[in-house]
């Protein structure tokens, strides 16, 4: 069973809320009206189908897939940026389609483009409203990757570069990247050290890894590194750096087994920073978010000023007494039910809970969305799944939009 097959085991669970609708015509109705938001939404984790669809309201309601909505080729990576929901395909369907709505209808969500492309793109980042970066990144040997920069107006590529990022041949280890992320005429790409056997296995964890390319150009400049910073991202999610408002980068390790790094060495979850107009990590800030907490960061995501949302699991006991916990391979992709949202003040260094959210599962991928004040965002618990719409400025949260679904990927307006 591979990765995201033993995630889509753990969110099928909620996926089979959504039968029950088929024979409720006063629901279907009320769900098949038009909205505002572009969702994209997964009935039943891999082995399901994920849909994009409309939805009226994130706060009220139903989202279900049931009956509508545009199907995609089995399970998806899914991106959002400006207006525009991103579907990229995972092995079965090397498609990169963007949708919008409708110019002449905006209740209506189209598709504006695709294009093919060789490998998984597992990784994208957005520069402005028209241009955009990708990985695509093989999964083992020694294999190059290949940057690529989009055009989102004409949904084409422009530009690749290929480069091996970072290797060490004498101990076969080559590079996975957790992010790509642009910031005044570069490009940042955070990455793992991983075997190249291909088995995702991470014999070499405490150090923070980023590689520097140029833009537009894509051309390698360097590769920085934070001794004791630990191994930042997850595979599969977009979020080993993301910018806050200042400009300031910041990325999270994990230091966990729960995010599937594999090596002898056990250490805290941390945040480390890169400064805005730096391009080397910042020596004067490190949060041990761990020692802090308590808890092992296992996603975040910018919300605003200096803000962002987390999740965060509690260190198992034998984590807390720096051994390896083997039985809690990959559960911070949603596995296990033992997360907890928190507020980040990453420049003060503070993690402040969310009230009103119960404990919950991790998510291939969440999409966070923020408005007016408020993010919401996919809470999937051992019986059910809903948005929660979070207060950002008190730190808590009300139950929103019933999903019956695994779970919604990416929202977008």
């Amino acid at each position: 069973m591979n990765i995201i097959t033993r995630i889509g085991v753990a969110l099928s669970v909620t996926g089979l809320l959504s039968a029950c609708l088929l024979d409720d015509k006063k629901e279907e109705t009320e769900l098949t009206q038009p909205g505002p938001y572009m969702i994209g939404i997964t009935s039943q984790g891999e082995e399901g189908t994920d849909y994009i669809m409309t939805a009226a309201s994130l706060e009220s309601g139903t989202l279900s897939p049931t009956r509508r909505g545009i199907e995609q080729t089995g399970w998806r990576y899914m991106a959002a940026t400006h207006g525009m929901l991103i579907s990229m395909g995972y092995y079965a369907d090397n498609n990169f389609i963007v949708y919008h709505k409708d110019p002449a209808d905006s209740t209506k969500v189209i598709e504006k483009g695709r294009f093919t492309f060789p490998v998984t793109m597992d990784q994208f980042g957005e520069v402005s409203a028209t241009e955009a970066l990708g990985i695509e990144i093989p999964r083992k040997g020694f294999v190059k990757r290949t940057l690529f920069r989009f055009d989102l107006d004409n949904v084409s590529i422009t530009d690749t570069a290929i480069h091996e990022i970072w290797e060490d041949r004498a101990d076969s280890l080559g590079a996975q990247p957790v992010s790509v992320l642009y910031r005044d005429d570069k490009v940042y790409v955070a990455f793992y050290p991983i075997h190249a056997r291909g088995d995702f296995s991470t014999p070499q964890t405490d150090t923070s890894y980023v590689a520097l390319f140029s833009y537009p150009g894509l051309a390698f400049e360097k590769v920085i590194k934070k001794a004791g910073g630990g191994a930042l991202g997850i595979y599969g999610n977009n979020n080993g750096l993301i910018k806050t408002a200042s400009g300031d980068i910041y990325g999270y390790s994990c230091a966990s087994r729960a995010c599937f790094t594999t090596d002898a060495t056990v250490q805290n979850s941390k945040v480390v920073r890169i400064k805005d107009g730096e391009t080397v990590f910042d020596d004067a800030y490190e949060w041990d978010f761990q020692a802090a907490t308590g808890k092992k960061l296992t996603w975040f995501a910018p919300i605003g000023g200096e803000l962002a949302i987390a999740r965060a699991m509690t260190a198992t006991p034998t984590e807390a007494a720096g051994a390896i916990d083997t039985t809690i391979d990959w559960v911070a992709l949603g596995s296990s039910f033992s997360q907890d949202l928190f507020i980040l003040d990453l420049a003060n260094k503070t993690a402040t809970p969310v009230s009103g959210v119960p404990t919950h599962g991790g998510e291939y991928g969440t999409g966070v969305f923020v408005e007016d004040g408020k993010a919401y965002v996919n809470v999937v618990t051992a019986n059910e799944s809903y948005i929660y719409v979070v207060d950002i400025a008190s730190a808590s949260a009300v139950k929103g939009a019933k999903v019956a679904a695994a779970g919604v990927k990416i929202i977008a307006r």
